[in-house]
């Protein structure tokens, strides 16, 4: 998997979950913290905050409630 961003590791999680053996190249939100002006936060919808993964574990519920 090429792109350690939200996407590819889902991707990477799913994979993983399936038996299939992973690997994700890139560095986690490396655009965010390198590209984005100083003081700038991400802000999106809730309803496009929410990635998929396997056996529909961690959404933004879990975390909240954790």
């Amino acid at each position: 998997m090429i792109g350690a961003g939200p996407y590819g590791l889902a991707a990477g999680a799913h994979l993983k979950a399936k038996g299939i053996r992973t690997r994700v190249f890139g560095e986690p939100m490396e655009f965010w913290a390198k590209k984005m002006p100083e003081g700038m936060l991400l802000r999106s919808l809730r309803e496009a905050s929410n990635l998929s993964a396997p056996d529909e574990a961690f959404t933004l519920e879990d975390y909240e409630s954790a």
